[in-house]
């Protein structure tokens, strides 16, 4: 299975500096996927993810299934400007097919080791 996944990324700040990130996340396949997560940088994942049906309710910063035809929004913690310019997303997931994928901020996409 190919996985037909888009992710938007932007940098966001509230009245002020540039100081996190939201990954928009849509999984455009006939096909759920699990374990989804947003790296940023090395060393931080996701602050807390939102969908359609949560809006306003933040929900964990892991989604363990993402339907077909299903979005989701992460968002990382706030940062240092230079911080958030350095921790740059990758998104992890696992297909039907259970094979681990990598999709990094260039919109390419590796097949990944099993963690994170």
């Amino acid at each position: 299975m190919s996985p037909q996944l888009s992710s938007r990324e932007t940098v966001e700040g509230l009245m002020g500096p540039l100081d996190h990130w939201r990954v928009q996340v849509a999984n455009a396949s006939d096909e759920p996927i699990r374990d989804v997560i947003v790296r940023f940088g090395d060393t931080y994942d996701a602050r807390d993810t939102m969908t359609p049906e949560r809006i306003g309710t933040p929900g964990p910063s892991r989604v363990h299934l993402l339907g077909a035809f299903r979005e989701v929004v992460f968002r990382s913690q706030r940062m240092s400007e230079i911080a958030t310019e350095n921790a740059r997303p990758d998104l992890y997931f696992t297909d039907a097919g259970g094979v681990r994928w990598r999709l990094d901020e260039h919109g390419e996409l590796f097949e990944a080791p099993v963690a994170p």
